[in-house]
């Protein structure tokens, strides 16, 4: 076998949390209408749970596929590489010190109120605070 795109496409911490629920809720309904299980790799569904308990303590839990798709469209509208687009879209940074942490090289590219901006924006694209509740 023989890779020929490298990293075609990165996925958000949401789509993948999306996918493992959409993937135990196929696998209820099949077991259930089938009657039988069939056998599953013990170690992949170990896996599966603890990403999913992890991605269940991130920003992820609380985002829409909406919410997801407009902060990302705003974002492109400033000079961030795709890595940083998803590292912020994932983290939901809340203060200029955690948007520092995420951007490469912040200070040569980006002045202060190009920063706010786009904290601006993240908050209004996507307004809950995860550590709620």
């Amino acid at each position: 076998m023989k890779v020929l795109i490298k990293r075609d496409a990165f996925l958000t911490d949401y789509e993948v949390l999306k996918h493992i629920y959409e993937d135990e809720l196929e696998e209820k309904y099949t077991t259930d209408s089938i009657k039988s299980r069939q056998p599953v790799n013990e170690n992949f569904r170990t896996i599966q749970f603890e990403l999913r308990k992890y991605l269940e303590g991130l920003p992820a839990k609380k985002q829409t596929a909406q919410q997801v798709c407009k902060l990302t469209k705003e974002l492109e509208n400033y000079p961030l590489t795709k890595v940083e687009r998803l590292m912020i879209v994932n983290s939901r940074p809340d203060t200029l010190v955690e948007l520092y942490a995420l951007i490469e090289e912040c200070e040569e590219r980006f002045n202060l109120e190009q920063l706010q901006q786009i904290l601006d924006r993240i908050h209004n694209e996507m307004p809950l605070n995860f550590q709620e509740n």
